[in-house]
């Protein structure tokens, strides 16, 4: 961190009783105009508008209409809901859409239920994903911060597991949300719940609707119908919804609402 002085000009205090100026100090005799203050923040100008925030594009356009553009990067983001919600599958997507575009995913599977063959039907380049089996929970949290200070990878995936613990403190979403939004890199979160509360950006919560079945004398389970709610943004508008059919033999092909 770089630390700049500022030179203000300073006025004559020449030798009026209490110290107070008795005229016009040296520049304004000169005719010249003070010099402007040299910025603590290069870049940064009063009431201008922040520059627009990257984004992760999830790879099915109707989730990124949902999300405001994709998953934004730098934040922390959640996908919450329940087993067999289409939270796994829609993170499978966008780590594949991330590899397709020349980028790397770190993959934290604290659930240990990773498949490389689910990876790989999503349409991910396997070369391009960094897959880590810790052994619990909390050094699940750590190995996430360790990879994101690597600065390498567009996307990070940490798996919490179906029952997470509750951690008794803050720090680790603090350190997580830091490294972060200094690797440039989108951390989602699977859970059934919500994890890092108000270091949470973004929270994107998936419950199961209906099934999908093939007709027939024996009829096939070909998957289900989820239903997408914004449930927390901290970047634009909360309560938006989206129907998400999420098939077992196909890619995920969702649809508006």
């Amino acid at each position: 961190m770089q630390f700049l002085s500022v030179a203000s000009p300073v006025p004559d205090l020449a030798s009026s009783p209490g110290g107070q100026p008795s005229g016009p100090n040296k520049l304004q005799q000169a005719g010249k105009a003070p010099a402007p203050a040299v910025p603590l923040f290069p870049g940064l100008r009063r009431g201008s508008a922040s520059e627009p925030l990257a984004r992760l594009s999830s790879g099915c356009p109707a989730v990124d209409a949902l999300l405001g553009g994709g998953w934004p990067r730098g934040r922390i983001s959640e996908l919450c809901g329940p087993r067999s919600s289409g939270r796994t599958a829609l993170a499978l997507h966008t780590a594949a859409t991330v590899t397709r575009s020349g980028g790397f995913v770190a993959w934290v599977d604290g659930a240990d239920t990773l498949s490389p063959l689910s990876l790989a039907w999503s349409g991910a380049i396997l070369s391009q994903i960094y897959w880590v089996r810790p052994p619990d929970f909390r050094v699940s949290l750590r190995c996430a911060e360790l990879l994101l200070q690597s600065t390498g990878f567009s996307l990070l995936v940490l798996d919490c597991g179906d029952t997470p613990p509750r951690l008794s403190s803050s720090a680790p979403w603090i350190r997580l949300q830091r490294a972060a939004e200094q690797a440039g890199a989108a951390l989602l979160l699977l859970s059934p719940r919500a994890l890092a509360g108000s270091f949470t950006a973004l929270r994107l919560r998936l419950e199961r609707r209906r099934p999908y079945w093939q007709g027939g004398a024996w009829p096939l389970f070909l998957g289900w119908e989820s239903t997408g709610v914004i449930e927390r943004n901290k970047l634009g508008r909360e309560g938006k919804r989206l129907l998400l059919p999420v098939r077992t033999f196909e890619r995920l092909t969702p649809g508006g609402a």
